[in-house]
């Protein structure tokens, strides 16, 4: 049996309306023997939990080189919520992952996409723990940001690391700042905290000093690229961030979504 049918029939058993069109699972073989890249695309993104739990079992985790997670904009209420419960709670422990993408949020969503944990809003530190069992994990791209307990480990290889703020910034980016975990992380592409009709919306955003405390990171050797979208940084704090940067050896660069 190949990978690709282990993977479509674990669907067909534990989803009730299992369709190809609908759950498109696309599986290529790595540069490494043995080991493969999945990519899952699905119309309804509620029925992420049987793929996660596919993934996750003792004999499949192992083998993943690489997870792209994508979904049409469905959700409830305005959300579309990913809960890595499933994921984490399965036997298998991602010993050879070295990407993991979820959803991200774009310009035209009707529905806010966030990762959770146990929850439908909040990250609740699932982050952290999915970190926990991808050991090897180079390139990881979540749309909500991370808590305190996404930092408090011993030094991990992550390399890249591409985070939208979701539902709440959790203080991320002075987090990012004051950590010595990750001394491999080269690249950060971080978007602010984008709920723009709420009525005290500025004052969720990621205050300056953060930003500051970013530039100035001692704990961060290997960072040189970061990219900022979405803030509402002046003229003048920018600046002053690029000098900061610059100091570093770091490229800043501010966009927008």
């Amino acid at each position: 049996m190949s990978f690709s049918t282990q993977i479509i029939d674990f669907l067909k058993a534990n989803l009730k309306a299992y369709s190809p069109d609908q759950h498109v699972v696309t599986v290529v073989p790595s540069a490494a023997a043995g080991r493969y890249e999945v990519h899952y695309h699905t119309v309804y993104h509620n029925d992420f939990l049987s793929i996660f739990t596919c993934l996750s079992q003792a004999e499949i985790a192992p083998l993943l080189s690489k997870v792209v997670i994508s979904s049409e904009d469905h959700g409830v209420n305005g959300t579309q919520y990913w809960d890595l419960k499933e994921l984490l709670k399965g036997p298998g422990i991602f010993e050879n992952l070295e990407e993991f993408t979820l959803p991200m949020n774009g310009n035209h969503n009707h529905n806010r996409i966030v990762a959770t944990y146990r929850d439908s809003y909040d990250e609740n530190g699932g982050l952290g723990l999915l970190l926990d069992k991808c050991p090897c994990l180079l390139r990881l791209s979540a749309p909500s940001a991370p808590n305190a307990a996404f930092f408090s480990r011993a030094a991990h290889p992550l390399q890249e690391l591409h985070i939208q703020t979701g539902y709440d910034h959790q203080d991320f980016l002075q987090h990012l700042s004051q950590s010595t975990c990750f001394p491999d992380l080269a690249t950060l592409i971080f978007r602010e905290y984008a709920e723009t009709y709420m009525d005290d919306f500025k004052a969720q955003c990621t205050p300056f000093a953060a930003y500051e405390a970013l530039m100035r990171a001692e704990g961060l050797p290997a960072m040189k690229s970061v990219v900022l979208y979405d803030t509402l940084l002046d003229a003048a704090q920018k600046t002053a961030l690029e000098g900061l940067a610059k100091v570093r050896g770091r490229v800043l660069e501010f966009r927008a979504l």
